[in-house]
């Protein structure tokens, strides 16, 4: 019986987590630059999925994906840290929200205006604040890029900053023609 409980939980902790990434604010990850409301339900694929609810945080871990839309994180783990509670005694989720989600292990991003490679990815929705660390951290966009040993993203201002570490030093290299091309696309719609 008590691995039934255990195995409802988890669903339940599935289903809510869905339900948050739709209403909380942490739905700034995978929505354009500005934040706003996401673009239908967000999944996330994994090996194994803990739940641990004194440290308020759920743990997917071994080949994680979690997917909105055209946006997409892919990682070894990913922990999403959040207030509230996923199991009350009534089984709702409404009071939870997603403070924080950190991505760790070869993580890649994938989106539409942009892809992201670094050992950690750590992400701030109240702030709409992404900071990508490692020696190899790298954003792309088009043909242009910045590398560093760790890079933060505003989401909601476009701003970047890239930092360079004990053994490497920020590079960038930037392409005028992406700028036109991207001009060009939005003027054709």
């Amino acid at each position: 019986m008590r691995g039934w409980k255990g195995l409802l939980g988890m669903l339940a902790l599935a289903a809510a987590l869905l339900l948050t990434a739709q209403t909380a604010p942490a739905a700034g990850l995978f929505t354009g630059p500005g934040g706003g409301k996401p673009e239908g339900p967000t999944e996330i694929l994994a090996d194994r999925l803990v739940n641990h609810p004194a440290e308020k945080y759920a743990q997917f871990i071994g080949s994680v994906k979690a997917t909105q839309s055209n946006f997409s994180i892919t990682a070894d783990e990913l922990r999403v840290y959040y207030e509230g509670d996923l199991f009350s005694p009534q089984g709702g989720s409404a009071a939870t929200q997603i403070t924080r989600i950190v991505a760790l292990g070869r993580v890649h991003v994938d989106s539409a205006q942009y892809r992201a490679d670094a050992d950690r990815l750590e992400y701030t929705p109240a702030t709409d604040v992404l900071v990508l660390t490692g020696e190899n951290a790298q954003v792309t966009s088009g043909q242009s890029f910045i590398s560093g040993s760790k890079i933060t993203l505003n989401r909601r201002d476009g701003q970047a900053v890239a930092e360079s570490g004990p053994t490497t030093r920020v590079k960038a290299r930037l392409h005028p023609e992406d700028k036109v091309q991207e001009k060009e696309k939005k003027e054709g719609q």
